[in-house]
């Protein structure tokens, strides 16, 4: 099969090599979002808390824009950032705001949402899976 043929194949429901790397893409951006926002709290704790929430969203597109291949785009996108987001939990839990139930049901819901919107539209424009 040529190859320009094989790259639009859809690849399972999840297109599981590249969500691995948008979800270690998202978790770098998280991480590295998460030790800025510290720094923010000098500005103002408000600032700080908008900053977050903005590096979380951000980082949940990024995780689940590689789902042109995929069976079910949606799907990948939820995959994909629910990953991201699983692979920095285990750095929040032991501070006692890391536990807040709450918060994480929240970044979940968001990573859900998030991750099925970009997912879709990112196969229905056709973005290139390696970028």
């Amino acid at each position: 099969m040529p190859q320009a043929v094989q790259q639009t194949l859809p690849v399972g429901r999840i297109d599981v090599p590249n969500a691995v790397r948008g979800a270690s893409t998202g978790f770098s951006i998280l991480l590295i979002g998460g030790f800025l926002a510290p720094m923010l709290t000098l500005v103002s704790v408000w600032a700080a808390g908008a900053w977050l929430a903005v590096v979380a969203v951000v980082a949940f597109a990024v995780a689940a824009r590689r789902s042109t291949r995929a069976g079910i785009p949606a799907l990948h996108g939820i995959f994909a950032a629910l990953l991201a987001y699983a692979l920095v939990l285990p750095l929040l839990l032991p501070f006692e705001q890391g536990r807040d139930l709450g918060q994480i049901a929240q970044t979940v819901l968001a990573a859900v949402i998030v991750g099925a919107l970009t997912g879709t539209l990112a196969a229905r424009r056709g973005l290139p899976a390696t970028a």
